[in-house]
């Protein structure tokens, strides 16, 4: 029987002394063995944090996420406007100076007899009174003569301003009906999951978390969350309503996010680089019974704009009031503080917007800013108090469905997978919805 000497490491393998270094490359398997890497084991975080939550932590610090989601859709009621337009178009040809009555055909129209109204045109504001009053139509005297010529077909715009009657004349025959606009929105079930096999939960990783863990798994565990929560919140700024066919018939709803709701009902300018545009800003917000104090979040190029508005305009007399008061609080959550026109805006950079796998693509920045309202609204029956943004996730008899996260497989302590997975399942879900109360009080930058 022969015996057969083992080769490994034999003078096959050597190489003398001076020859060239590329020699050694050549037995990379052998120094790997031998020398040990210079390894930096921390973890760098190459784009910082990326987690995307701001307005949902806003909506947190202010207390207005609320549970007790009971039903499949979320509803709430708005007010409409106190008092009412008269825009229609006139039927009748009125001369420059004349007294002629001229009819106004508007359907659903609010005017009654009697009423006064102001007509608008060019630079006049006309005073003018309605003494007959029809379906589909009313006529308008002029008080004196009218100013300027109207045409027939001429669209027409005036208010109603009141009324008068003559002496010992009755009351009004028709009144006016308030009314109030019912809005709906449904909720949105968002999952996720990550799974790791028990062999890689005891595999020690050259890279250190910054968590300080050794088992790399944890690393894909925690973003899967962090990408969840993020998913949790885009989903309720980004989403809309579906309207398509093909995804209703597949029990999908959608829901409306506070992007569609402020594209759809809310007030929307461009990017605010001047005074000028705030006091732009200032004026429709009043005529929409604005916030005074607003959380604006922004992408860079607007929080550019901002800084050097902030540092020409008088900051005096800030009452950071969503701060509690405190300009220390508001420095710490990284705010930069404006006042104009007697209202305060509170901006801060927001990552939804500038990260460049999201709405941060190159040369696009078609979504520019928002600006969420920082007082509440008032039911006028029961007296509750309501934020002008809320978040709203489902529960009933002690189950929450706001986050729910659980764990299932063979290892490392669980062991309730039937199948004997070898490894572990982390789940996510959750079912929320969000009402964007007063959207015409919102301020959308796109």
């Amino acid at each position: 029987m022969s015996v057969q000497a083992p080769n490994d490491f034999s003078g096959q393998n050597s190489f003398r002394e001076g020859a060239s270094p590329s020699k050694y490359i050549s037995l990379g398997q052998y120094i790997n063995e031998v020398d040990m890497p210079d390894n930096r084991e921390r973890l760098v975080m190459t784009y910082g944090d990326q987690a995307i939550s701001t307005i949902y932590g806003l909506c947190y610090m202010v207390g207005a996420v609320k549970q007790g989601g009971t039903n499949d859709t979320m509803q709430w009621w708005e007010d409409t406007r106190l008092h009412n337009t008269a825009d229609g178009v006139n039927d009748t040809t009125a001369a420059l100076g004349s007294t002629t009555t001229i009819t106004i055909n508007l359907a659903n129209h609010k005017v009654r007899v009697n009423d006064n109204l102001i007509v608008f045109k060019g630079d006049y504001a006309i005073r003018a009174k309605a003494l007959t009053v029809g379906v589909s139509s009313f006529t308008l005297d002029p008080v004196s003569t009218w100013p300027v010529a109207f045409a027939q077909g001429e669209t027409i715009s005036a208010s109603i301003v009141g009324n008068d009657y003559a002496q010992g004349t009755e009351q009004p025959t028709e009144f006016i009906q308030s009314n109030v606009v019912k809005r709906e929105n449904t909720y949105v079930i968002v999952k996720d999951r990550f799974v790791t096999t028990g062999s890689q939960m005891t595999n020690k990783s050259w890279v250190k978390l910054p968590s300080g863990g050794d088992a790399f798994y944890w690393k894909g565990e925690m973003d899967t969350r962090k990408r969840f929560l993020d998913f949790i919140e885009m989903a309720l700024i980004t989403g809309e309503s579906y309207s398509n066919s093909t995804l209703t018939t597949s029990n999908l709803n959608g829901v409306e996010g506070y992007f569609s709701a402020l594209e759809n009902r809310g007030t929307r300018m461009g990017y605010v680089t001047s005074v000028e545009d705030l006091e732009d800003l200032g004026e429709v917000l009043d005529q929409e019974g604005g916030s005074t104090e607003y959380a604006c979040y922004a992408r860079t190029k607007q929080m550019n704009y901002i800084s050097r508005l902030a540092a020409a305009l008088n900051q005096g007399g800030m009452s950071y009031g969503m701060f509690n008061n405190s300009p220390e609080m508001a420095m710490n959550l990284d705010f930069t503080s404006l006042k104009h026109g007697g209202r305060e805006y509170h901006w801060h950079t927001w990552k939804l917007l500038n990260d460049k796998q999201l709405l941060g693509k190159p040369g696009q920045d078609i979504y520019k800013w928002v600006g969420v309202p920082m007082d509440t609204i008032k039911d006028s029956k029961t007296g509750v108090e309501a934020p002008l943004l809320e978040i709203n996730y489902k529960t009933l008899d002690g189950y929450s469905r706001e986050i729910e996260t659980w764990v299932n497989g063979a290892a490392n302590g669980v062991y309730n997978d039937s199948s004997g997975f070898d490894g572990k399942r982390w789940d996510m879900r959750a079912e929320q919805s969000m009402a964007t109360r007063a959207a015409n009080r919102h301020i959308l930058g796109k």
